[in-house]
């Protein structure tokens, strides 16, 4: 990160490194625009564990695990058991150039349906369980907490068949947070 060059006094010396956010944002733009869509979406849950399935579903494409593979070998995304996450910093820097996170509507929508569906394993939902939790607490923020409660009430029932009780308690607790921001007494 430091460039070798000539001192105020004549003599050779490394010059101060660049900060990693300049770095970083100059790393974000060299990406594609494709792969700076996905890289958004990881970055708008929360930079959690997401598998490329559900960035292809959000995103209309095909081609998602191979982007992200793009992307891990750059370093703006992590290679997981699940998928693919984003670590925080580039998370903040992704954020930052886009200006928006992905629509939390969009985001809740397809999720509750994924959740819902009988295709869906109680494992895949409990491999998911951070991003749910956010978008919970995200769509109540957002002004939208009958999504965070509708959510909330598609998964609790496959993460409690999990056995994963930690990310079904905090899923809980998120929605009942969301729910009594909803007046949601049901």
């Amino acid at each position: 990160l430091r460039r070798f060059a000539a001192s105020s006094h004549g003599q050779a010396g490394l010059s101060a490194p660049k900060p990693l956010p300049s770095l970083l944002t100059a790393l974000v733009r060299q990406q594609s625009p494709e792969a700076r869509d996905v890289l958004h979406l990881i970055a708008s849950v929360g930079g959690n564990d997401i598998a490329p399935v559900h960035l292809d579903a959000l995103l209309g494409r095909g081609d998602s695990d191979r982007l992200c593979g793009e992307l891990a070998r750059t370093g703006l995304v992590v290679e997981t058991d699940v998928g693919y996450r984003c670590p925080a910093d580039v998370v903040d820097v992704v954020l930052k150039i886009r200006g928006v996170s992905y629509p939390t509507d969009k985001l809740c929508t397809y999720l509750i349906a994924w959740a819902a569906a009988r295709a869906t394993s109680p494992d895949a939902v409990a491999d998911h369980h951070r991003i749910l939790d956010a978008l919970v607490l995200r769509a109540e923020r957002d002004g939208r907490p009958d999504l965070g409660v509708a959510l909330a009430r598609a998964a609790s029932p496959k993460l409690e068949k999990s056995l994963h009780f930690s990310a079904w308690g905090t899923l809980l607790g998120a929605g009942w947070s969301a729910a009594a921001a909803a007046k949601d007494k049901s």
